[in-house]
């Protein structure tokens, strides 16, 4: 496969400062991999589950902290609506997740319409204790885990992407001051598809949508179920990923979600130094290779703290 070079629109130019806020919303569009690989089995926190179950568990968990962190307005009742939420899910077609329209799902109606409530174990402060202490909590969900076709349509799943942010922008003309929208894609894999569409392509389209804070950032995060393996993130060159110990096909798969990653901004970069405890190189993007349950979870809130910690 050819990959092509990054144009202009992928150097993260813009200031990529605005806060999310009700009068400068924000959009968050998340891309899950739902292909067979991911039935794969891994231990976390002592449970056996697939990739698709615990990706999508942190998924629900990721939701029940953005409504969580937006405040209620002591006006209408209701959650602050600041920002506007879209997942799909991809394998042999791309599937919205939300809802059947695939339309943006404000933080309003998310934390509203839950499919369901179930339980979960949680890691809680216990002050008695003095520790952290896993307890049972019930909690919404909105989606469910799927990991089951044939084919990994990244390209398409990208295209949705690129699709729905064309949407969001043109609808309100306020919206191109906000900060740009923010896709993560979720994989275990690298673009199967049935047609020759170039995942790097679509994400290069992606990336030259912008609001006047900034382009359309693209972050990837690829799951491994292998214990103690070889890990990579935010790179900034391709070399990084050569020296890696990787066969033909993985290192293809690798070196493609690299070149689909936006560079990452200058004010998360900042951010990734506290979060992830490392200062980041120049030109880093953001992406992620065998990253852990833990991993992808950091990565998450990492990626969307623009939500959580500036509202509004």
């Amino acid at each position: 496969m050819q990959f092509e070079q990054l144009g202009s629109s992928q150097q993260s130019s813009g200031s990529y400062s605005e806060p999310f806020s009700r009068k400068k919303r924000g959009f968050l569009i998340f891309l899950l991999d739902q292909s067979g690989s991911m039935r794969e089995e891994l231990i976390w926190k002592g449970y056996k589950l697939t990739l698709a179950q615990m990706a999508t568990t942190i998924m629900n968990n990721l939701l029940v902290t953005v409504i969580d962190n937006a405040k209620v307005d002591s006006q209408t009742g209701l959650r602050k609506d600041y920002c506007d939420i879209l997942i799909y899910g991809y394998g042999n077609e791309v599937v919205p997740l939300l809802n059947r329209t695939g339309t943006p799902v404000s933080v309003p109606m998310l934390a509203d319409k839950p499919v369901g409530r179930h339980k979960v174990r949680v890691t809680m402060y216990d002050p008695m204790k003095g520790q952290d202490v896993s307890v049972e909590q019930e909690q919404p969900f909105w989606i469910t885990p799927h990991g089951q076709s044939e084919y990994t349509e990244m390209a398409a799943a990208i295209r949705a992407a690129y699709q729905a942010v064309e949407s969001w922008l043109k609808a309100d003309p306020r919206r191109r001051f906000s900060f740009p929208p923010i896709v993560i894609n979720i994989t275990d894999g690298r673009h199967n598809g049935r047609s020759n569409d170039n995942p790097v392509h679509e994400a290069t389209k992606l990336q030259n949508l912008r609001t006047d804070d900034g382009a359309v950032l693209l972050f990837n995060c690829h799951l491994t179920t292998a214990a103690n393996t070889q890990k990579l993130s935010f790179p900034s060159s391709v070399e990084e990923i050569q020296r890696m110990n990787l066969s033909d096909g993985d290192r293809l798969g690798a070196r493609q979600l690299f070149e689909m990653s936006s560079i990452v901004p200058r004010t998360m970069t900042l951010r990734a130094q506290h979060v992830f405890g490392r200062n980041l190189p120049s030109g880093a993007r953001g992406f992620m290779y065998n990253a852990s349950p833990q991993d992808l979870l950091t990565f998450l809130s990492w990626g969307t703290r623009q939500s959580s910690e500036f509202v509004k």
